[in-house]
């Protein structure tokens, strides 16, 4: 073979090799007719993999006892995650405010008793970030002021069990979804846009569901509504229809 014919099959080769590599031994394919037997190389595409790893954790002492949830928002302003930190017995609330380099430094903090449960929205369409709290009580709304604090606390319901936050009607304004562990049901409190909201409209009655989360199961553009619980061996689907909640065919 040439120094010519040599280089060709050799470029051939190392195209071919670029594009698909498998590593499999190179294959005589059948000659036909006269000349030299082809020599087809099976190649496959490498492909770098790397297990994801964690740096050291850092832990910061959260006044009070017992932090049991946590949100993530941006409370200030500035564009960096900052974390929002519920504790059932002590302080209630603590800010940790991101210094965009993966440590925290704490903002203020509210008293608000035992928390349950924290979402993060944008009630009153101000652009910065507020909370809804689960209490012992209900479930309060605090107004973010944009610099990691929060206005003080309203309450706009009684119901305790759990809360999500989630445009329900597709107007653009943040609703309320709670779950009542007391009397099985759900229930969606509208948001009115300006931090307030209707008063609640039970969508499901006999529901033990302890946590909820929103997609659009059945393709329809409207988001519906997916519980599950401690009190039952099944998964309860809610369906959104028509910018309301109706029970799926047949729980799973």
């Amino acid at each position: 073979m040439g120094m010519f014919a040599s280089h060709h099959l050799e470029s051939r080769l190392f195209r071919r090799a670029r594009s698909n590599w498998s590593g499999a031994a190179p294959q005589q394919t059948p000659r036909r007719g006269p000349g030299p037997a082809r020599i087809r190389l099976s190649v496959e595409q490498l492909e770098a993999r790397r297990v994801s790893g964690f740096l050291a954790g850092l832990n910061y002492d959260i006044p009070g006892f017992n932090p049991n949830v946590v949100a993530v928002g941006d409370f200030n302003g500035d564009g960096t995650p900052d974390l929002a930190v519920g504790s059932v017995f002590g302080n209630g609330l603590t800010v940790l405010l991101g210094n965009g380099d993966g440590t925290f430094r704490f903002g203020p903090g509210n008293a608000l008793g035992d928390i349950l449960a924290l979402a993060v929205g944008d009630f009153n369409g101000d652009g910065l970030a507020d909370l809804a709290v689960m209490r012992d009580d209900g479930v309060a709304v605090l107004l973010g002021n944009g610099d990691g604090s929060f206005q003080a606390a309203r309450t706009v319901t009684a119901t305790v069990g759990s809360v999500l936050v989630a445009d329900l009607t597709g107007d653009g304004i943040e609703d309320l979804v709670v779950t009542d562990l007391n009397y099985d049901t759900v229930s969606v409190l509208l948001g009115r846009g300006d931090g307030s909201f209707q008063p609640a409209h039970t969508i499901g009655a006999a529901l033990w569901y302890e946590s909820v989360v929103v997609g659009d199961f059945n393709g329809d553009g409207l988001p519906d509504l997916a519980g599950a619980g401690q009190g039952s061996q099944r998964l309860g689907v809610l369906l959104g229809k028509c910018g309301r909640l109706v029970p799926a065919p047949a729980d799973l």
